[in-house]
C-alpha cells in the first residue's frame, strides 16, 4: 500500500523514512531561499556597521619634518576605552582602515614632543591633514651652550 505525503507513517522504520523525505526535499526547494536570506542579513549587517577610513600626517611645528614613527591611538569618546592602535611611517603618515563610525579620540605621542589630542565625528572617509606636533623643550644651539655654559670642575 503507497504511503500518502499527508499522513504520518505508523512504523518506525517507515516514519524514519518518511522524515529523511521531507527534511531532504525541503531542503532542495528551501536551500536557495536560506542563501538568500543568509546574504541579505549579512549585507544588512555589514551597512549598519560602515566601515570607515581616517588617516593624517604628523609634522614638526617647527621644522616641518615628518614625525616617524609616533603612537597614534583611537580611543572610544565616551569611556576613553582603547579601540585601535597606529605608528606612523617614515613619512609621518598614520591611518585607520578598520573603525565603524561613531564619536572617537586621538591620542598621539611621541618622546620629545607633547601629546596631541583630537576629537574626532567619524562618519565615512575621514582626512586629518597636517596634524603639527610641538616639542615639550628647546635645546639651544651649539653656540649658545658655549657662550652661556657654566663649566664645573670635579676633585681637587
Amino acid at each position: 500500500m503507497p504511503m500518502r505525503r499527508n499522513k504520518r507513517p505508523t512504523c518506525y522504520v517507515t516514519y524514519k523514512i518518511y522524515v529523511m523525505n521531507t527534511v531532504f526535499g525541503l531542503m532542495k526547494k528551501g536551500m536557495p531561499v536560506l542563501c538568500m536570506a543568509l546574504l541579505a542579513s549579512a549585507f544588512a549587517a555589514t551597512k549598519a556597521q560602515a566601515q570607515t577610513l581616517i588617516q593624517g600626517t604628523l609634522q614638526d611645528s617647527v621644522s616641518g619634518e615628518p614625525m616617524m614613527y609616533a603612537n597614534c591611538v583611537l580611543m572610544r569618546l565616551s569611556d576613553s576605552s582603547f579601540v585601535y592602535g597606529a605608528i606612523s611611517d617614515e613619512k609621518g603618515h598614520f591611518a585607520f582602515k578598520e573603525a565603524d563610525t561613531g564619536r572617537y579620540l586621538l591620542r598621539v605621542s611621541t618622546i620629545g614632543y607633547t601629546t596631541l589630542w583630537k576629537e574626532l565625528h567619524v562618519t565615512r572617509y575621514m582626512n586629518l591633514g597636517t596634524l603639527h606636533l610641538q616639542k615639550k623643550f628647546h635645546l639651544p644651539a651649539d653656540g649658545d651652550r658655549q657662550r652661556g655654559a657654566s663649566h664645573v670642575q670635579c676633585g681637587r
